[in-house]
Formats: C-alpha cells, structure tokens, sequence
C-alpha cells in the first residue's frame, strides 16, 4: 500500500481550485451574453415607444404598466450592474505559488540557513503554502460562485420583467412594431419600410 503524500494531495486540491476559477471566469463570459441581449432588447423599448404620447394617448392603463415594469427593470439591472462590480473590483484574490526564481531564492536561503533540514523544511514550506492557498482560492471561487448565481437570478427576473413589458408596449404600439424589411432586387440590398 502506498504511503499517503500530503503534499501532493493539497498540491492536487490546489489545482483543482484553479480549475474552478477557470470554470467561473468561463461562465461570466456566457452571462455578459445574455446581458447584453437583455440590455439590447429593453433599448428597443425605451426607443421606439412613444412615450411623449402618454397625455393624448387611450392606452393610459398600458402606459403606467409599461412604466412600472421599465422601473422594475431599472431596479434589477442596478442590482445586476452591483453584483458585476463585487465581481470584478473587489479584493478577492487568489493565491499563487510564488515565481521559480522567488522560490529558488527562498529555498537557498534555507540550504545556509539549515542545512542538515533543507528537505523537511521545504516540504513545510510547500505543504503550508498548499493549504493556505488552496483554503483561501476556494474560499474566492465560492464568493464568485454566489455572486453569479445573484447576477443569473437577476438576468432571468429581467428577462422574465421584459417579457412582460412587451404586453403593454405591443398595446401602446397598436400592434404596429417597428420592424425593418429587406428585399434583394438585382444584387442590390434596399431597405424597404
């Protein structure tokens, strides 16, 4: 039976908290996606409805909606754009294993310094920095974790909000959405409204 190595054990997990951070950097970049369509798709609204109609307009009900829901989406995108900047800025950093040239340093240090333990305190060195770095990296991998499921769950309630704010925006436009057609005609692209 092998004898069990606690170096290569935390160096392991040390890695694989890595991997993690990896994984959520990864998966930021898919929620900016999705942010960035929710971002397109509540412009469309805010610029084609017609909101210096609301005082003339029969659709008064549709417009207050219309307006409690584009406020709801202002609250969750503030919340969302909260969540991005903890996400980003805060001071969660990770732990890595110092430059070749630092550590060869260090470990010279240890030869004169004790020669007859230079390898058990090498291993201390490595076996204490692993455990540190790895405790403190996953400590940060959660704290992102948590912060992208928030952003996540705040993408879905706007997408869910905007949903919704095309029930009344589709009755302030009577139906006639701004949309644009192109026809083909001799290899030539017109815009056709």
């Amino acid at each position: 039976m092998e004898k069990f190595d606690k170096i290569l054990f935390f160096e392991k997990e040390y890695e694989k908290e890595l991997q993690v951070k990896d994984n959520i950097n990864n998966n930021i970049t898919s929620i900016l996606t999705l942010l960035t369509i929710n971002i397109t798709i509540f412009s469309y609204f805010i610029i084609n409805a017609p909101l210096m109609t609301f005082i003339e307009s029969t659709h008064k009900l549709a417009f207050v909606i219309f307006f409690i829901f584009i406020f709801c989406y202002i609250v969750y995108f503030i919340y969302t754009l909260m969540n991005l900047n903890q996400f980003y800025f805060t001071n969660k950093q990770y732990m890595k294993i110092p430059y070749a040239d630092k550590l060869d340093e260090y470990f010279e240090s240890l030869k004169e310094y004790d020669k007859d333990n230079f390898n058990y305190n090498v291993n201390n060195y490595l076996l204490s920095f692993y455990i540190e770095a790895t405790s403190n990296n996953s400590k940060v991998n959660e704290y992102k974790n948590a912060l992208q499921f928030e952003i996540r769950r705040f993408l879905f309630i706007k997408f869910f909000i905007l949903f919704l704010t095309f029930i009344p925006y589709y009755i302030i436009m009577e139906g006639n959405l701004n949309t644009y057609n192109i026809a083909i005609n001799n290899k030539e692209f017109t815009n056709v409204k």
